[in-house]
């Protein structure tokens, strides 16, 4: 049902350098590379930010466990 999208993954910026829109950059940057290689949708998943990606537009999928077994939250974009 997910696996066959692609993924986001990996998105962290440093507590010192947050609020000044350098994860947005890297975020618009990755689907601006999405959108030319014709992907239509693009999933992420989250364990504690999943405000911050809804701001930003992304939906709720479904809430999950990962491979540890701890729960977390996927989302996806809509190309």
């Amino acid at each position: 049902m997910l696996t066959s999208e692609p993924w986001l993954a990996a998105v962290f910026t440093m507590p010192e350098y947050r609020g000044r829109g350098f994860a947005q950059e890297l975020v618009d940057a990755a689907l601006a590379e999405c959108r030319r290689l014709g992907i239509a949708r693009v999933l992420l998943r989250t364990e504690t930010a999943a405000g911050y990606w809804q701001k930003l537009g992304w939906t709720f999928v479904v809430d999950t466990t990962d491979e540890a077994g701890e729960p977390t939250s996927v989302f996806a974009m809509d190309l």
